[in-house]
């Protein structure tokens, strides 16, 4: 077990060292991530609401579902892209 664990604390160990080479913070990984499931949460929202919005509007539950997923895939679409160029701008 203490092999298993001492193995996996190298394996982290040598990644963070490959971000730190790279001249990657890890503030700005940490950062990346939380904005990322920020806008994964945001683009759950814009889904939910384009679901309830067709069915308020009479759809059935296969078109809102089918809205829903469109605005989930847009709203994610745009955030990515957002986030990648801040990412590259600030790297």
């Amino acid at each position: 077990m203490n092999t298993i664990l001492s193995n996996a604390a190298g394996a982290a160990l040598r990644q963070s060292s490959d971000t730190r080479a790279a001249g990657i913070s890890s503030a700005l990984v940490a950062d990346t991530l939380t904005a990322f499931a920020v806008m994964v949460l945001f683009a759950i929202v814009a889904a939910a609401g384009a679901i309830v919005l067709t069915r308020l509007d009479g759809g059935t539950w296969p078109s809102a579902l089918f809205r829903g997923a469109v605005a989930f895939g847009g709203t994610l679409t745009l955030e990515l892209l957002a986030l990648g160029t801040v990412v590259a701008l600030l790297s």
